[in-house]
């Protein structure tokens, strides 16, 4: 397929692009710097949609592009900036499709588990579950009405709500590292809060999925099926790094450092349930934490002899 692919060149979008490439997929990669980058036979990094050749010959647009949760500090100035961010640059997304009246044939768009917003903890959620009002929702809600917008130009749309990705060199996992390796890890805040995640390598082979089975259309939770409690969360990671799971960071000081992102992202959390993918028939690799972070620290990917599902 020849695909349209934004946020191609960050911690997700590396590894996915790397994946399509190999599988024979033409790519053009929309990036703000064309210059760091070189275009191959299979890759084609453009700074500016007014760069993309051929536009009538696409087949799909994978948009994963916007300023990362957890860049900087929550306060009023940041906030507004995700806001603008993520439905700025997929209405910028949508307005050329429908400026060049292109009709695709897939379009998967990015999204988050915020769209929940703070659950509890005994709550699985699926893809039709209530909604929680508050600026995680607010931002999900607001991505996910631009990325709607393509439906008419496309047929078929789906909507990643994607959990904590996992993988050693980059995302919360790369944050959490330093602390755990000296043996300075541990809970955050009460650790009662459920952490619902997804390992890279499977967060990519979903993608592919979604770009082959038809079935996959709509919201998807893009998550594993086992979410666990942040303090089962930290005590897996300390043992997979052969080290203690001792040292408590209280909920005050998350916040101080993280403002609201700690109080509504890390310190609450929701228990999501992937049912879209899996009554799709999509098979996680990676569907256990003990599983996925052995997989993160030995640096390759192996399919497990047996699967959880």
């Amino acid at each position: 397929m020849r695909l349209l692919i934004t946020g191609g060149t960050g911690f997700i979008g590396k590894a996915l692009v790397k994946h399509l490439a190999s599988k024979g997929h033409s790519l053009i990669l929309l990036t703000r710097n064309k210059s760091h980058h070189q275009s191959t036979a299979q890759t084609n990094y453009v700074a500016g949609l007014n760069e993309v050749p051929s536009p009538s010959s696409l087949d799909g647009v994978i948009n994963l592009a916007g300023e990362p949760l957890n860049a900087k500090r929550w306060n009023a100035k940041f906030k507004t900036q995700l806001l603008e961010s993520r439905p700025q640059i997929t209405k910028t997304l949508v307005d050329w499709v429908k400026q060049h009246d292109l009709h695709l044939k897939v379009w998967i768009n990015g999204s988050a588990i915020g769209w929940y917003g703070p659950q509890d903890a005994d709550i699985s959620l699926t893809e039709s579950a209530n909604t929680i009002d508050c600026f995680s929702h607010d931002l999900c809600a607001r991505w996910e009405a631009e990325a709607r917008k393509a439906k008419n130009h496309c047929s078929r749309l789906a909507i990643l709500r994607i959990g904590i990705v996992l993988e050693e060199d980059g995302g919360p996992l790369a944050s959490m590292l330093p602390a755990f390796k000296l043996g300075m890890g541990g809970r955050l805040g009460s650790g009662e809060q459920v952490w619902s995640w997804i390992h890279r390598h499977d967060l990519v082979r979903l993608i592919e999925a979604c770009l082959e089975n038809p079935q996959l259309t709509g919201a998807i939770n893009a998550c594993a099926p086992e979410a666990l409690s942040q303090a089962e969360f930290a005590k897996q990671l300390a043992e997979a790094l052969n080290r203690p799971c001792i040292a408590p960071m209280p909920a005050w000081m998350a916040k101080l450092m993280l403002g609201e992102f700690a109080e509504e992202v890390l310190l609450q959390g929701q228990r999501v349930f992937p049912k879209a993918a899996i009554d799709a028939g999509f098979d996680f690799d990676y569907p256990c934490l003990e599983q996925a972070l052995t997989a993160c620290f030995n640096h390759k990917l192996q399919k497990p002899q047996e699967s959880a599902i």
